[in-house]
This record gives C-alpha cells, structure tokens and sequence, in this order.
C-alpha cells in the first residue's frame, strides 16, 4: 500500500473513451467518486518478480470478499510485470467486478524521441512478455487483460503536449523529406486512464447501433444473423440514439468479443460473407467493398485492440458516413490499414446492407473530412524527390526512356532459360549473359534472344561471374534474374514505370519459391538497381549488391524502395536440386567462403540454414548457430538490430536445442534473440511453440498474434508458410485449450482448417477437439472430408479408426487401421494391434491372426496369438515367460473384451495372466489399446 500521489488538473482537450465513466467523468477522481457504493481496495504495485506480503494479503482478501473493483493506482509500466500480476488480480475479483488502472507510461518521451528520429519501426526488438524493459502499447495491454479474463470497456489516453503537436511536426518532416513513423500521428500518452470487468471473453461481437424507431429492422437483422453466427460470437445492440455512432461506441463498452464487426439495423450480411471477413481480420481490419455508396461503419469487421488502438468513433462529427470514413483514416495512421472485401455481385450491396442515415452535414463535414486528411496521400508516399536534391538522371538530361540491361549468369541452363527469357525480353533493352561453362545449348537459345554473351570459367563463386555482366551492361538500370526464375505478367509493365523514378536507387522485388509441397511464403531481394559507378555484388555463395549500392546511394540521396513486382524461383524443386548437384556445389562453396571470411555472420546464417535443409548432424549444425551468435552479441547493440538476419540465426537455434528436447536452452535464445536483434515471423512462432510447450500460455498467445501481424508484409527472411496464418490461428487454439476456453478454442481450430483445408495437423487437432467434447460423428465427418479432398494420408486415417473404434464400429474401425497401416506414415504397431483386436470383436479371428503376426517377434503380438490360441481351443496353455509389456496389453484386452460382451475370452486372457510367469523387459511400455495423440506421433 501507498499513498495515492497528487494528478494533473483535467484536461479539456483529452481523448474521449468509448462511454464508460472515464470518458464520460473525465478525470480520475471522478472516477472513483462514482464507484462509492462499491467495495474499492487500492494498491500501488511495485516491480517486484514476486508479488508483496500487502499484495498477497490484497489478493487474499478481494477473494474471500467478492471485491467489485480492484483500482490500480499508478502503475509505473517502464519495466514490464504487468502481465505478470493480471493473473494474480484476476483470482481476487469475480465475474463482473471491475477493475481501474492508472497507468504512468515513464518510457513515452523516449518512445517519442525514437520516432523523431526515425528509429522507430515495425522491425524494432521487442521483447518478450515476461522480459523487463518492455515497452508500453494499447495493443499488448489490451490482449493481456483479455487473456486473463478481462474486457477492456473505456481507455483514454493523456498526452503532455498540446494536441496540435504531431500535425506540426509531421508537415515539418514532410517538407524536409522525411518519412515520419505512425508513432507521430499516435504520440504515446504519459498516462492512460483504463476501466475493464472481469467477464468470459468471447471469440467476437457482433455490434447493431439502433436508433429510436428501428426495432422492426433490428429484429429482421437480428433473425437473419442468428441462422449461421457461430455460436462463439454474440449479438450486442447499442443504446437507442439519435447517433448511430453513441450507439455503437455504446455497443463497443457492453461487447465482449475479441472481434468487433459493426452492422446497422436492416443490414442481413450473408454467411458466405462473414467467414470472408473473419478469415481476414486478424492480419488487418477489413470492410465491405463501398460499391456506388459508402456504408461508413457498417460492414466494418477489426479486432478488439485495434480499436481501442484507434479509439472511439468521432461523437463530433453528425454525419454517419463522414464519421466512418475518419475512423478509417485514423487507423490507418496508427498503422492499421482496412482491407477492402469486394462482393461477389453488384446488387448483393443493396440486399445485404441498409442504406446508411442521410443527415444535412453531410456536405459539409466531407469537406472538413479532406481537409483534415490532406497529407494522408503524402504520407503513403514520403520523400518527394524535391526535398531531398538528387543529381540528374542520364535518362533525364538526354530526355529519353531509361535503358534496362537484363544481366544473367548461367551454366547447362537449355531446359529453364527459354522460360525465363521469354517473359520477360519486351520489357529490357539488352540481355547481357555471362556463362560459365554450359555444354548444352544454352549459348545458343540466349543468342536467339539477343543476348550478348560472355565467357568466364566457373571458380566455385558466383559474384565474379555476376560482377563481369555488371561490367559489361549499359543500361540505367540493372536487372538480375537467373534462368530459373520468372517474372510474374502482371508485374511486367511496372519495370520500365519503376526505372522513371530519379529518386530510387534500387527495389525490394518478391520471389517465390515453387516446390513439392506448393509455393512458398514470399522473401524480398534487391534485384532491381540503378547502374551506379562501384557498384559489385559480394561473397562467394548467396551473393550481394546491397552494401556497395547503399553506400553509392547515401552520397547521392538516393532511396531503395520497395516495389510489387513479383517473380517464381523454381531452382528449389526435388528434382533440380538432384539433377543439378546443387547440394554438392553449395557445400564446397560454403566451406570457400567461411574460409575467406571465417567471422562473416551472413554467411554463417546462410551455412547453418542449408546444412538443416541438407539434414546435417545436428551437432554440426548447433555449432555454426552458435558461433554467428556469438559473433553477434560481441557487436554494437546498434549494429546487432539493423541486422535483418540476426534474429534469424536464434530462431534456428533455438528450433534445433528444441527438437533435441532442449526446451529451457531454446527459451533462452529466443530470449536474447527477442531483446537484442529485430524480430522475424519464425522467432515470434517458435517463441510462441517453446511458451505454449512450458505452460506459458498467455506469451505464447501474444507471440501468435506477433506471427498474424507479419501477414502480408514483405520480408527479408523465409519464413515457414502458414506460421502468419492457420498455424498461428491452431497454437493459439491450443492455447484457449488448455486454458479450459472451450468455445475460443473451437473458433480458433476451425479459422484454422478453414484457411487450410489441406493441413492434416489442424483437421486432427480439431477432429481430437470435437472427439474430447463428446461430438465424435462430427469429428468422423470432419476426417471423412478430408480423406475426399485430399490424397491418403496414414495418420489421419489412424485417428479416424480411435473415433470409429470409440463409436463401436468395429468393422469400419478395423478397415480404417488396415488403410492406415498400408500408407506407411501411421504407428504401425499400433494400427496392427488395434485392427486385430476389432477383428476378433468381430467374429473373425482368421483376421486378427493376421494382423498380429505381422507384427513379428514382438511380445505383445505373442501375447495376443496365445490369447487367441486359446480362444480357438488350438494349442497348450501358453508357458512363456510375459514381459511387462504383454501383461499390460493382456489386461487391457481382458477389460476391453468385458466391456463388449465377450466375457468367455475375456477369461481366457485371465488365465493367461495367472498361468504364465512374468519377466523382465527393457523395453518402454507401449500398451495394446492405448491412444497416443495423433499430433504427438506426427512429430
């Protein structure tokens, strides 16, 4: 306990909440004024790892009395442990009591600092929930309390400075050529008032605003909507207003979903259209496509600490439409872009959706709307070239079209460079081929291409032979691409529109990778820049441009941009990496380059990575992580986070000490990885693994959430295809899961299959899900319609046999464990052991024989032959010493056979446990009937 420290005099230009009493009171001590009447204990919590005796004792008492409000009176959030304590206060309070903070952000003015000075970005290191110096975001605060059981219903945030402040800057920056950071738009508050109730949340809510005279609309809508609304979601209708914007903000307050989709009374969206939505918004908000008429809110779908990111929908401004559209823009400004859902038909607007309120303002507030917004364009794209003087292009001063010089290098490339050449010869002005050595006719299809070619012997690196080309073009511009890789036809028409740009030095292109298992999550490589004098690629393996062109570019304020080009590598494949001898090649080169430079941590990430690919001793392959992370730690911190790979090297540390069982070490690394370097999609989705594995379920949620905010982003790293996707969307399932949030996790699971109806992971997952709620018919369909869709796969099959065999079917079941034996990916013990014993339940004993005896010298098969020996009257007692093992599986059979009606043979193999002595087995216990989780197995 402590005194309550003295608070600024309220402020008139403060933020206005979603309706609670905060907003609504505006000032704190109002706050508590209006709580009187209920049970109030105030504490002031310190930092501590562990929580005070007085905390305790508070803890203690708030349960035993039913507290209705917990306030936290200035909780000073510079060093994390928040998350920390939202459990320990969630075990004092019950359902519907409250609970206010105050919270004292003391790291804002160096959060706003950082954005000043351009430091300040998506890639800056975050660390862990649990980590200390971690820094303060409505975001992570919001999902914390929902994921100990609270529902954040007002939160106002108080800033120090005027509220003029970030507009000035922001026009400042513009003007000098800067491209300000969203934290200039979202200033951090050094305060933020919060009041959330301990409430079961819930996996969405869907808001109805209402205004008087609409209960027949609503009531339409409401009919229509319950028909197919998951019933993970609720329904909450607003306070009946004049405004439809109180009367969701209204509606935002009363919710309790971690979704928010906002509809009008009238509108009847169709399921088709809300899975659409839903599917969607955990990458980013989204809204219905606008067509000939905006919808404003309505149609709006974004999560719940988005919009409490963005704030209440503007009570100032009359027009519905108009309010709308300055939410959106508002967002978007917080970094939070809306995507846009088209509908299938044109007319299908006008059917699912009532036409927004006309009001007189409208007019009027549209023109305050794009006034107010007039920078948002400049914002999208900073810098013009005016304010950062650059010297005339060639192109420019000779008033002509850029000249692009496509430069290639290749060896025995007849079979993949038609492709390539074919694509994209139109749209480069020369084609420079360097060649190293080709025996078939890959000089002569580059020639009927026009190419020039150029001759250089292959010396185990590939920058020399791509340094020649370099050398050799002529072009403004430089294109690179190998034979192996094509440019996709709509990205065409924009190399030449790129190349105009007298500003960009370079551009980020995206390259896909085609293989076996489908198309890869897509990785950015400069493969586009300016023909700048010094410019050379480096190292003898996985080559690069970037550091001689950034360096060229800086002295002439140049800038590398991003760009939507993307292009197809198919040099991945099986076969092309068989056919090839790429395997080989990379390996020498690898051992040539670490021998030149044996302290390049680039490379060393590179090695480690294609040795686990490779599948190298995983002794080999700790050792190469391990030392570019030493190398990495012993740098500058500065130098450590600009590295985009640096992040990398840990999560594959990391996910090779896990697989060895190393879950504690992995933990560490990840740690360091998180607090020290930027962080990457695979280090946020193997922190997430390694938390949910050690029963830190809350930091494994945040982590997953981390994984889905990488969605669509372009990238410099690979990243495992589905992690930003349904496999996040499965761990966090798990998680609600084993938190006993039964509904969220069922949500979460069939998102997940949803999104991927070929993982065979996420349909088991929520197949052992519907099985463990007692819905085993649906689980059976739900295997069923994969088995359709999809090729044969073992495991799969083996879990629909547990849910047959569950269900009493044992003809099917016994079927279902042959199928799955034959397919080879299933535990082929126990499919044999299973299937024989739902033969015998069947009457055919001929089968189980069968089954059993292709299990070999195995000492549950002998026991399960004796057994049926005796059953068929066909030999001597059986005299054999029994192992453990057999002894267990023999009882679980003896009860199984009680249990079915067969309790002749169910005594028979109680004789057998009686009669036949027992020995010792050093085998581990794997007993006949037992049901291991199919996942678990899968690893």
């Amino acid at each position: 306990m402590a005194e309550v420290r003295p608070h600024p005099a309220p402020r008139c230009d403060l933020p206005r909440g979603y309706g609670a009493p905060i907003a609504h009171l505006g000032q704190w001590e109002d706050v508590q004024r209006g709580l009187r009447g209920a049970q109030t204990k105030v504490v002031l919590p310190r930092i501590d790892a562990q929580p005070t005796a007085s905390e305790s004792s508070l803890i203690e008492q708030l349960s035993n009395a039913q507290a209705s409000v917990l306030r936290i009176d200035r909780w000073t959030e510079a060093m994390g442990g928040l998350e920390a304590r939202l459990g320990e206060w969630a075990e004092g309070l019950s359902e519907g009591s409250s609970l206010l903070m105050d919270l004292h952000h003391a790291m804002a003015p160096t959060r706003a600092r950082e954005s000043f000075e351009g430091r300040s970005g998506s890639f800056h290191p975050k660390p862990a929930p649990a980590e200390r110096e971690l820094d303060f975001d409505i975001r992570r605060l919001v999902w914390a309390l929902c994921d100990h059981g609270f529902v954040v219903e007002d939160l106002v945030e108080v800033c120090t400075w005027e509220a003029d402040t970030p507009r000035v800057a922001i026009e400042a920056l513009l003007k000098a050529g800067f491209a300000p950071t969203r934290r200039l738009y979202s200033m951090p508050g050094e305060r933020l008032w919060l009041r959330a109730r301990r409430a079961r949340v819930c996996a969405g809510s869907l808001l109805l605003a209402c205004r008087p005279g609409q209960g027949e609309a609503l009531e339409r809508s409401r009919r229509a909507i319950q028909s197919w609304l998951p019933a993970s979601w609720e329904i909450v209708v607003g306070d009946v207003h004049e405004s439809e914007i109180e009367s969701w903000n209204s509606a935002v307050t009363n919710s309790c979903g971690e979704v928010l989709f906002f509809l009008r009374p009238g509108d009847a969206p169709d399921e088709a259209l809300f899975e659409s939505l839903w599917s969607e918004v955990c990458y980013q908000p989204v809204r219905v496509a606008q067509g000939q008429g905006s919808l404003g809110m309505s149609g709006v779908m974004v999560d719940r600490a988005t919009a409490f990111e963005i704030g209440p929908l503007p009570r100032e401004i009359e027009s519905t439409l108009v309010a709308g559209e300055e939410w959106v823009l508002r967002g978007q400004c917080c970094g939070r872009d809306f995507r846009e859902i088209a509908l299938d038909e044109p007319s299908r607007n006008k059917s699912l959706f009532a036409p927004a309120p006309s009001h007189a303002s409208d007019a009027h507030e549209a023109r305050g709307l794009q006034e107010r917004w007039a920078l948002v364009n400049e914002l999208k794209d900073p810098g013009a070239p005016e304010a950062n003087p650059v010297p005339e292009a060639p192109w420019v001063s000779e008033d002509r079209e850029p000249f692009i010089s496509l430069c290639m290098i290749a060896r025995n490339e007849e079979k993949d460079l038609p492709r390539c050449l074919e694509r994209v010869k139109d749209h480069v002005d020369e084609i420079v081929l360097v060649d190293t050595g080709s025996t078939d006719r890959t000089v002569e299809i580059a020639k009927d291409y026009g190419a020039r070619i150029l001759h250089r012997a292959w010396d185990d690196d590939f920058s020399a032979p791509r340094n020649l080309a370099l050398a050799e073009a002529k072009g403004d511009w430089i294109l690179v691409l190998d034979a192996d890789e094509v440019v996709a036809e709509a990205s065409l028409p924009l190399i030449r529109d790129l190349c105009k740009l007298e500003c960009a030095s370079g551009y980020h292109m995206r390259f896909f990778n085609d293989h076996e298992s489908g198309r890869s999550h897509g990785i950015t490589m400069v493969r586009l820049f300016r023909n700048l004098p010094g410019i050379h690629y480096e190292n003898a393996i996985h080559e690069q441009v970037i550091p001689s062109l950034m360096k060229r570019a800086e002295a002439m304020n140049l800038l590398l941009l991003g760009s939507r080009i993307e292009v197809m590598h198919y040099g991945y494949s099986d076969e092309q990496m068989t056919s090839k001898g790429k395997v080989q090649r990379n390996l020498a080169l690898f051992e040539k380059q670490l021998e030149r430079e044996p302290e390049d941590v680039y490379t060393l990430y590179k090695y480690g990575d294609f040795l686990r690919q490779i599948e190298a001793p995983c002794e080999e392959i700790l050792a190469v992580f391990r030392r570019g992370l030493d190398l990495m730690l012993v740098r500058p911190p500065r130098d450590a986070r600009e590295l985009p790979y640096a992040g990398e090297v840990c999560a594959l540390l990391a996910l090779e000490l896990a697989k060895l069982g190393q879950h504690v070490e992995a933990d560490r690394i990840v740690r360091t990885g998180l607090s020290r370097f930027m962080p990457t999609p695979n280090l946020h989705y193997i922190a997430a693994g390694l938390a949910l594995q050690l029963g830190r379920h809350e930091e494994a949620l945040a982590h997953y959430r981390c994984c889905l905010d990488f969605r669509g982003r372009s990238l410099v790293v690979p990243v495992q295809e589905g992690s930003d996707s349904w496999i996040a969307f499965a761990g966090m399932g798990e998680c609600w899961f084993k938190k006993g949030e039964w509904d969220r996790a069922e949500a979460l699971f069939r998102r997940s299959v949803r999104l991927a109806p070929q993982w065979e992971v996420g349909v088991m997952r929520l197949s052992s899900f519907l099985l463990g709620t007692e819905r085993s018919e649906e689980a059976l369909a739900l295997l069923r319609d994969y088995l359709e869709s999809e090729r044969e796969r073992g495991v799969v099959r083996y879990q629909g046999a547990l849910i047959l065999e569950h269900l009493e079917r044992y003809a099917q079941a016994a079927s279902w464990y042959e199928l799955a034996l034959d397919s080879g990916d299933a535990p082929r013990q126990t499919c044999a052991q299973q299937a024989g014993a739902c033969y015998l339940l069947i009457g055919d004993p001929q089968a189980a024989r069968r089954m059993w005896e292709q299990l070999g010298a195995d000492e549950i098969a002998e026991a399960c032959l004796a057994l049926l020996d005796r059953i068929e009257d066909r030999s001597a007692p059986h005299c054999e010493p029994m192992g453990p093992r057999a002894r267990v599986a023999l009882e679980r059979m003896k009860n199984f056979l009680e249990k079915t009606g067969h309790a002749a043979w169910a005594a028979h193999a109680g004789d057998l446990l009686v009669e036949v002595p027992s020995r010792v087995s050093n085998k581990p216990s794997v007993p006949l009937g037992s049901r291991p989780d199919p996942l678990l197995a899968r690893k």
